[in-house]
């Protein structure tokens, strides 16, 4: 048996971590709500260890054949909307870092929102990966289908909480910054607002696939979301290149420059020092992002934070910046639907029912693809069809599949 002194701790994931977490405690109403039902096997979540306001929650992904651990904050006065909270490519398998390093609990204390922060994706980007089943880094964590979790498996789950499905707001840091836009313009009934810190906002630029390798997946699997430079896929998903699918949603994004701060003290400055190529990187991805917005003059919020580098503590003071902006678009947003922001009402289900006759009588190309994509992860569910589909893919590509089962 290995000895656990053998090899680092859980928690030296990252040099400014010589310790576990500290368990955050807030004066908050949100402490004594009602455990939420879950798919954990006591059948509820439990109090979050490491916030007093947040509860830690499991929710079965069929899409992932497995357990999905979330950190959840219910409303603190019965709102129907919720921010959904996305790491980065170092995200890790125990805890989601917007709790204890990106301070959610209490910047997002006592506010009438749920607020989500799914955990595990480390270098996932949130999307239903090309080739599901191979990721060297988190074996164990295949398939990898996050997109279908988030905006199918955790949307449900958070209906039956009293969410509206159709009143998410998203926010992530780097490479969640870039997943958060991802989403929202590929699911605009879903989201009505999208914040990316320091987000890597394009895919597809000269040297954006070099920044990619330093993520925990390494070799061909480097590849597994979006499949190679030359895939559809890649620019079917590219924030910048489809900037705009982001109009009508509310869009602020954000980057140090990758500088270190004159004030800094020697520990600081070594760290802005280490973590300020990738700021620099996304620095530019914004300008770029920014540009494109403004070519096809699509409204976006763009802000330059000056000094600075790639850290949740800059992501910290962001998520800070922007409470009262995310607060008053969503609630808005619940206002606007009234008495149908409640998703048990009858009026939301009349809204519901309006939908799905639009559906029905959408062009059959559209409602032909939507379906061979259901059919698609029907089978893969089954056991009988999911290894011919797996040499499939791996000989032709996902798409050749989709379109196949299509026809």
């Amino acid at each position: 048996t290995k000895n656990d002194d053998d090899g680092p701790k859980w928690w030296e994931w990252d040099p400014l971590d010589k310790k576990p977490p500290t368990p955050i405690h807030v004066n908050s109403p949100e402490n004594d709500k009602p455990l939420a039902p879950d798919n954990s096997a006591n059948g509820h979540c439990e109090r979050d260890p490491l916030a007093s306001n947040f509860q830690r929650c499991e929710i079965y992904s069929r899409a992932m054949q497995r357990k999905i651990p979330i950190h959840y904050k219910p409303a603190a006065r019965g709102g129907h909307s919720a921010l959904l909270l996305l790491d980065g490519a170092s995200a890790r398998d125990e805890f989601n870092r917007w709790i204890p390093r990106g301070l959610a609990p209490s910047t997002m204390k006592n506010t009438d929102m749920a607020i989500i922060a799914p955990i595990g994706g480390g270098a996932s980007w949130y999307v239903d990966w090309q080739y599901p089943n191979c990721s060297p880094a988190h074996p164990e964590a295949n398939p990898q289908m996050w997109e279908t979790f988030i905006t199918r498996e955790l949307r449900a789950w958070g209906t039956r909480r009293g969410i509206n499905p159709s009143l998410y707001s998203v926010a992530g840091f780097s490479m969640g910054g870039a997943s958060a836009l991802m989403l929202a313009g590929r699911h605009h009934d879903m989201f009505k607002q999208a914040l990316s810190f320091s987000g890597t906002n394009t895919l597809v630029v000269p040297g954006v696939q070099a920044l990619l390798n330093f993520t925990e997946d390494w070799g061909p699997c480097m590849l597994s979301p979006f499949g190679s430079m030359f895939n559809p896929t890649r620019y079917r998903m590219d924030p910048t290149i489809n900037v705009e699918k982001l109009r009508g949603i509310d869009v602020y994004a954000s980057s140090a420059n990758g500088l270190p701060r004159k004030d800094a003290d020697a520990n600081q400055f070594r760290r802005d020092v280490e973590n300020g190529f990738w700021e620099t990187g996304t620095f530019i991805l914004l300008k770029i992002f920014e540009s494109e917005a403004k070519r096809k003059n699509v409204p976006v919020t763009v802000k330059y934070l000056g000094r600075g580098s790639h850290q949740y503590e800059d992501a910290a003071r962001e998520l800070r910046a922007t409470r009262k902006r995310i607060l008053a678009v969503m609630k808005r947003a619940e206002r606007k639907l009234g008495a149908a922001a409640n998703p048990f009402s009858a009026a939301w289900k009349r809204i519901l029912k309006k939908r799905k006759m639009a559906f029905a009588m959408a062009d059959s190309p559209v409602r032909d693809a939507i379906e061979a994509r259901n059919k698609y992860y029907e089978l893969r569910s089954n056991d009988v069809f999911r290894e011919g589909m797996n040499s499939l893919e791996d000989e032709y590509g996902r798409d050749v599949v989709l379109c196949l089962i299509e026809e």
